[in-house]
């Protein structure tokens, strides 16, 4: 038991001490004193730990729903033509903010797609505006899996989908502890 203790420690104190050299090899302004350089350090590294611990401003719950989406809107006007087609997905992950979620087809995310998603959370449905902000490819897969943000979404529906997400993940904490 106490090798376990003094093994813990020292893992704990070796990713602290490399943490740090993350952190201030980050810390390079030019043309500083060194009061401000000092300065910057520390505030980089406060910010890198609260980095660390969350970088999302809102917590994800992981979830494997079906959800349907519609094209409205596409930048490339040369991709006019899919405006109102409807496509299927599978949800991985969500948040009040956005979600990630898999489909077959391979869309250009760096030019701007708005589009409607349908999904149902515990039997309550959401049709939600979002577009696309990046994607993930795998060689093996014809999957594409893609991460998306909410736009134009009310603070009622915001509010509705936080309530859900919290009741899922305690739901989720209480059968880990049991």
């Amino acid at each position: 038991m106490l090798l376990l203790i003094v093994l813990f420690i020292a893992t704990l104190s070796i990713l602290f001490v490399q943490n740090k050299k993350i952190e201030m090899n980050r810390v390079t302004p030019m043309n500083v004193d060194n009061n401000n350089l000092i300065n910057d350090q520390r505030k980089t590294a406060s910010y890198q730990v609260n980095l660390n611990l969350n970088r999302r401003k809102h917590f994800r719950v992981t979830l494997t729903e079906d959800c349907v989406s519609e094209f409205l809107y596409f930048e490339n006007k040369k991709l006019e033509q899919l405006k109102h087609k409807k496509f299927t997905g599978k949800i991985q992950d969500i948040s009040v903010s956005g979600l990630k979620f898999t489909c077959p087809y391979n869309l250009p995310v760096k030019q701007k797609i708005v589009f409607n998603i349908t999904f149902s959370i515990k039997n309550i449905p959401f049709t939600l505006k979002a577009q696309f902000i990046r994607k993930e490819e795998y060689l093996q897969k014809d999957t594409f899996i893609y991460g998306v943000q909410f736009i134009d979404i009310s603070k009622d529906e915001q509010k509705h989908l936080n309530l859900l997400l919290n009741k899922i993940e305690l739901q989720r904490r209480q059968k880990m502890v049991l």
